[in-house]
């Protein structure tokens, strides 16, 4: 997958969140998404500037890269 791809599906997702849910589904396109985020080389830094969203939620999508490893989504 492309890093424009990735990063206009970030932005949907965003957009698309309460202002409640914005960080937690930031965190769930990380889970989602962690392994064809790591094997494009993206950083998540890289990944929201490039979606056009707050690079702080680069933290948000590094803790959901994270978690990827020990949960898995439901639905």
């Amino acid at each position: 997958m492309h890093k424009e791809t990735l990063a206009l599906r970030l932005r949907q997702i965003y957009i698309a969140a309460g202002r409640a849910d914005t960080a937690v589904s930031v965190i769930l396109f990380g889970i989602r998404y962690a392994e064809v985020i790591t094997a494009s080389g993206i950083r998540p830094r890289e990944l929201a500037r490039l979606a056009e969203i707050p690079e702080s939620y680069a933290s948000e999508l590094q803790k959901g890269i994270r978690l990827s490893r020990y949960v898995t989504v439901r639905a």
